[in-house]
């Protein structure tokens, strides 16, 4: 990816009504149909995740083809995975969930939410030295230089997050401490069981739950008026807005939905 391919990624207002409008319809689709699409979801970000990965790898000695098809392979074998081993993350993506949500809650209800600090934008800032004249029109180099940079961002990332939650642990008072280990260990055992026990309904949940999110997220950043009105300023009452959508969704994909599909 070149410099001017990045830049343009990165000029894209996220709050226009064109980027809200496909989240939103996005966000829909995964709370009506979340458990229709679940192994193609999960296989896409199979797919993503073991491309990621390759890429992320020391390039050693390869050229340019040779990494990418190492990139293709690991594609592959990141769909094949997600599509054989979907019981497997269904489980262990149930149990992420309810590790973050169920510690939430708790804090939460318990008027223990933490304040973050926003990172400072300069921590996410990566210099990239310009490139020498023995070697400026070296499309190799070129593209170490840039495989160089998107580890390095994913390094300063990780940094970050690992900071925050750090700062964030310290803000709480023992109680607090104490809520978030139990809540997040009884999150992750019952996570774990529930989707391994039954994959399709935790697909749907989770799937459904990204979909309210999305949902919720479009319609705040969308910024109208008559519906700001509405919508809660409390994190708490947030949370409550985006798991009733959740349960909706769910329950019409569990009855309305599936009763179609078994007169069809």
């Amino acid at each position: 990816m070149g410099e001017g391919e990045l830049t343009t990624l990165m000029d894209v207002d996220p709050t226009s009504p064109v980027v809200l409008g496909i989240a939103g319809a996005a966000g829909l689709v995964l709370v009506l149909f979340g458990g229709k699409l679940a192994r193609p979801v999960i296989s896409f970000g199979g797919l993503l995740i073991g491309g990621a990965v390759v890429y992320l790898m020391p390039k050693q000695t390869m050229d340019s083809t040779m990494h990418l098809l190492w990139i293709a392979g690991g594609c592959l074998v990141g769909v094949v995975l997600a599509w054989v081993l979907f019981r497997i993350m269904m489980g262990v993506s149930f149990a992420a969930l309810l590790l973050a949500l169920l510690p939430t809650v708790a804090l939460l209800v318990q008027g223990q939410a933490p304040h973050f600090e926003a990172p400072d934008p300069d921590e996410l800032l990566i210099e990239v030295a310009p490139p020498d004249d023995a070697d400026a029109d070296a499309d190799d180099d070129s593209d170490a230089k840039w495989d160089r940079r998107a580890r390095e961002i994913v390094d300063r990332l990780i940094g970050v997050q690992v900071k925050t939650t750090q700062q964030w642990w310290e803000q709480l008072d023992r109680t607090g401490q104490y809520s978030v280990t139990f809540c997040a260990g009884a999150g992750l055992l019952i996570g774990l069981i529930i989707g391994l026990i039954g994959p399709y309904f935790t697909a749907s949940v989770l799937l459904a739950f990204i979909g309210s999110v999305m949902l919720y997220a479009s319609a705040v950043l969308a910024d109208l008026p008559q519906l700001n009105t509405h919508l809660p300023d409390a994190p708490l009452g947030q949370l409550a807005v985006v798991g009733l959508i959740t349960a909706v969704g769910v329950s019409i994909q569990w009855t309305v939905l599936r009763r179609k599909a078994d007169k069809s």
